[in-house]
């Protein structure tokens, strides 16, 4: 422990969704920048979850994490195919000039249990996300505020105005419109930014005077490539996804990768798997129909990854990271993928990756690579040697601690 965490020094970290189970992207990053900044300060952390998601206040996580107050509160943050739900926070979003995205998160029990966590704890900052700081912004009497950007939210938006239906786009662009101010203002309101990605950072200096840090996405060095050991009797799949499927660029990608498998003429011959929740049913319907084995939810990633020889990533729209990339070059999985997947993701280009811009070049590229052993052996270590060189946990907590002083004072 720590001279500061000896001291006490706290610190209130606010996320929009729980990181109980890490079962997607943003999550994964809550728990590392949890991780970073337990190395010293304890961390008490408020946030949502949604009302089917069991999440225990303590776990074994947490304490790895240094988190000793965990404040969570039950909202159905997944409302677009709940409309009732999206029309009451649409409704608000007229009435107030708002953003939807924001409005969602709106809820007077939390709003409460964080004024009393602030009173009770008197943290030395805190830390949240976009749409956390409608509960902390102009409230705070000299403790530091600092965002956490993990996306740049209103690319998303403007990134899905093309490919919505014709009756969502005036909605997706008033949202793109609306978010982008939010974010402008919490550039200016807040003392520091955290971002995700050097390239992110970039654009935030550009519109703001406050200190701006990259803390890049990282994952616990491994002993090497394939740790945990392969499957004996060989790859169960030749190539495969992982993701959470209600994310709209993950669906998207995941669409791509159908189409391409549909339009094959002489039919689909790679083995195939799609890990992780929310699949729609006529979408996991599709894809079996097209020899895909859908997997549902994956528990032991180091089973799914050790079995699986390359992994598909053929994303057109999104920002931020793909940690799921990232997370399959940590294991020394190769990854075949657009070069929006590889966004943020730190190394040489082409280490661990082979490039293309199309599902079909994907496919391509992973029958390829089922065919040359020697050449996939190659690209699993290059790799996991980028994600070990570029992406460990090894500095983070010091390159935190350093911003979060210079912000502090």
């Amino acid at each position: 422990m720590t001279a500061r965490k000896e001291s006490q020094r706290e610190i209130l970290y606010l996320t929009h969704e729980s990181p109980w189970p890490a079962d997607a992207g943003h999550k994964l990053r809550y728990r590392q920048l949890m991780e970073a900044l337990g190395e010293y300060a304890q961390v008490h952390l408020a946030s949502f979850r949604a009302p089917d998601r069991h999440s225990p206040t303590r776990s074994e996580d947490e304490e790895g994490a240094g988190v000793i107050g965990h404040t969570l509160h039950s909202l159905q943050v997944r409302i677009r195919r709940r409309p009732l739900s999206l029309a009451k926070v649409g409704a608000l979003s007229l009435w107030t000039g708002r953003p939807y995205s924001e409005i969602k998160f709106q809820d007077r029990t939390m709003a409460a249990s964080i004024q009393g966590l602030i009173e009770r704890i008197q943290p030395c900052a805190i830390l949240a996300t976009l749409p956390m700081l409608q509960y902390v912004k102009g409230r705070l009497a000299g403790i530091p505020l600092i965002m956490d950007c993990h996306n740049l939210e209103h690319q998303l938006w403007d990134q899905a105005l093309p490919l919505a239906p014709a009756l969502l786009r005036p909605f997706v662009r008033r949202e793109a419109t609306l978010v982008r101010r939010l974010e402008a203002k919490g550039w200016g309101d807040v003392d520091g930014i955290v971002a995700i990605c050097e390239e992110d950072s970039r654009f935030i200096r550009q519109r703001t005077s406050h200190p701006v840090m990259t803390i890049p996405p990282a994952f616990p060095e491994r002993a090497g490539p394939r740790e945990g050991g392969r499957c004996p009797s060989g790859f169960a799949f030749d190539a495969a996804m992982l993701g959470v499927w209600t994310w709209g660029p993950n669906e998207i990608a995941l669409e791509s990768l159908l189409g391409a498998l549909e339009r094959r003429s002489g039919g689909n011959t790679l083995r195939i798997a799609i890990g992780g929740r929310g699949i729609r049913p006529e979408l996991g319907k599709r894809l079996e129909k097209a020899g895909v084995s859908v997997l549902g939810y994956v528990e032991d990633l180091a089973e799914f990854y050790a079995n699986t020889a390359c992994v598909l990533a053929p994303y057109t729209v999104g920002g931020g990271v793909r940690l799921k990339v990232l997370e399959a070059l940590s294991w020394g999985v190769p990854v075949m993928g657009t070069a929006l997947a590889l966004r943020g993701i730190r190394g040489e280009a082409g280490s661990g990756v082979l490039l293309g811009e199309t599902a079909d070049d994907l496919l391509d590229h992973a029958l390829i690579v089922g065919r040359d052993p020697i050449r996939r052996a190659a690209l699993e270590r290059a790799g996991w040697e980028r994600a070990r060189v570029w992406h460990s946990h090894e500095g983070t907590g010091e390159k935190l601690r350093a911003f979060l002083e210079t912000v502090t004072g």
